[in-house]
């Protein structure tokens, strides 16, 4: 469980410190100083500044910093970042009760808001820019990463979406696709051929160019069969079977069988209905075997799995990228309908989804995701990225879309809001969000006990 908690804060960490890195370089590239950019979260352990002779200058504790150089700190609660650019939060004096009694160092504080290097007086769309830029960083930090899972080799669905397969010699070998066959006994070094059962298998994705007349192949490995979910209160979930274990093999007394495709596991299973059996999975790296006994239903033995055959899927740098691109997209619109499913149910009286999970229930998803193995952790942070830059531009104040909102009406009326007004609204959302933040962590720990 510590391992999980350590994965689980680094995960978090690098989503929120390339989301204020964003801020930060988007901020210094227009002209707009930021005063701290903080690995951590405070109190400050020592920070690091270049006076104007180009002299690094340390800075212990938590000793107030509002020059115009960045301050680049180390702090203590090592969970992403933060970053103060100037004049962010800013107020006027005359917003400010008995401004007069503040200290010299709050006065110029208040007073540096209107310099021409702060966020405050900059045109409205520098500060928009410098607002997006974090959700944008968050999505360019999930391209990335899965990107690098393609690379690594992702576990796909076998079917036809990724592609057909032959079943032949090497000397001849053939490849299905569209009812037709392709000579590709010209197979070159980085395309897979494994044998089994006797036959030689070639495993590939085949892109047919029409113009060029080529075909070529991303990589696949053998197939396996993965439990893709189980059932509530049914014999699987009894034995603790969980979802993401590999299906081996399964034995009925001494006799035992290796498990090639799901259809095989469905008919053993099915037909050997009140009857013990044992099926052994891989789970991460451990091979672990239950012992059950499938229960009828409607005449077939059942022990309340789906499965999904899968593969791993394999992609040359060029083509993974722009495959990444396109399942950030495709990522970007299911969160953004399952926002809008969300705010559906909750306004027509549905009750919001046990879905939603907050920092605990992201932990234990952390745990599934670490037994799976790295490749579902990169995948895991990529879509944790996409939900963070997605619920951050939000138009929900104390959110960057808050402030964009905020952006907007100052746009349309013509005039900057109330600063007092903007602030207050912000507090009071901000405090909102932690109530329900700590409503859904409470629901989160009862689910486990």
């Amino acid at each position: 469980m510590f391992s999980t908690i350590i994965i689980f804060g680094l995960i978090l960490g690098v989503l929120i410190f390339v989301h204020e890195l964003g801020h930060f370089m988007t901020a210094r590239r227009n002209g707009v100083t930021a005063h701290e950019f903080g690995f951590g979260f405070p109190p400050r352990v020592v920070g690091f500044v270049k006076d104007r002779n180009g002299k690094k200058k340390i800075i212990f504790g938590n000793q107030e910093y509002f020059g115009s150089r960045t301050l680049y700190s180390i702090n203590l609660i090592p969970l992403g970042g933060f970053v103060r650019i100037k004049g962010e939060n800013a107020v006027s004096e005359k917003d400010i009760k008995d401004f007069d009694k503040l200290s010299d160092a709050d006065k110029e504080y208040v007073r540096m808001a209107k310099e021409p290097d702060s966020f405050s007086v900059q045109p409205i769309w520098t500060r928009f820019k410098i607002l997006v830029a974090g959700v944008a960083m968050n999505f360019v930090l999930a391209w990335a990463l899965i990107s690098i899972v393609l690379m690594i080799g992702a576990p796909e669905p076998l079917d036809d979406s990724v592609g057909d397969f032959a079943l032949f010699g090497l000397e001849s070998v053939f490849v299905r696709h569209n009812e037709e066959s392709y000579d590709l006994s010209h197979i070159k070094d980085g395309y897979v051929v494994q044998k089994t059962g006797g036959k030689s298998v070639l495993f590939g994705h085949i892109v047919f160019d029409t113009k060029e007349k080529t075909k070529k192949i991303t990589t696949l490995s053998m197939p396996t069969v993965m439990i893709e979910s189980v059932q509530e209160n049914s014999v699987a979930k009894q034995a603790d079977m969980q979802i993401g274990d590999k299906i081996i093999s399964f034995c009925k007394k001494e006799e035992c069988n290796i498990i090639s495709d799901s259809s095989d596991f469905q008919k053993f299973v099915g037909a050997n209905t009140d009857q013990e059996v044992t099926i052994h999975v891989l789970r991460g790296k451990e091979n672990i075997a239950f012992t059950m006994m499938p229960k009828d239903h409607e005449g077939r033995g059942m022990i309340g799995v789906s499965l999904a055959d899968i593969t791993i899927v394999r992609y040359v740098w060029y083509e993974a990228l722009w495959e990444s691109f396109m399942r950030v997209i495709s990522l970007t619109v299911m969160i953004f309908a399952a926002f809008g499913a969300l705010l559906l149910s909750v306004f027509t009286g549905g009750g919001v989804s046990a879905e939603i999970a907050g920092p605990v229930g992201i932990a234990m998803m952390t745990q599934q995701m670490r037994d799976l193995g790295f490749v579902y952790l990169l995948q895991f942070a990529a879509i944790l990225s996409v939900n963070l830059g997605i619920i951050n531009i939000l138009p929900i104040p104390a959110l960057d879309g808050g402030r964009i909102l905020f952006l907007l009406i100052e746009k349309i009326k013509g005039s900057p809001i109330n600063q007092r007004i903007e602030g207050f609204v912000h507090s009071a959302f901000f405090i909102a969000l932690l109530g329900l933040m700590l409503l859904i962590t409470i629901r989160d720990v009862v689910q486990i006990f």
